[in-house]
């Protein structure tokens, strides 16, 4: 499985923001995967907050791709991260 380890500066322990989200696609996703087979995004454990704009953006970002749709997406993405985190983002993608 493609697996990408995102990076964010030491001291952020939230992600908010539809533009953030799409800037971290943008920079740390889009072009090092392909999102149509099962990939996996992991997120820093220290990283507990999750705004669902953030998580907007970056899905947009990824729909911006005509080939891409929300029910591929939802099948083949998988998180890791702070529990907490990974249950926001999947209860936000539903």
């Amino acid at each position: 499985m493609q697996e990408i380890k995102l990076v964010f500066d030491d001291l952020i322990i939230g992600l908010a923001g539809d533009g953030y989200g799409k800037n971290v696609c943008r920079e740390q996703i889009i072009g090092k995967i392909d999102l149509k087979k099962p990939f996996t995004l992991e997120f820093p454990e220290r990283i507990k907050i999750l705004s669902t704009h953030f998580v907007s953006g970056m899905i947009n970002e990824m729909l911006e791709n005509p080939d891409i749709n929300i029910d591929m997406i939802r099948k083949n993405i998988n998180i890791k991260g702070n529990k907490n985190f990974v249950e926001k983002f999947q209860e936000t993608i539903r």
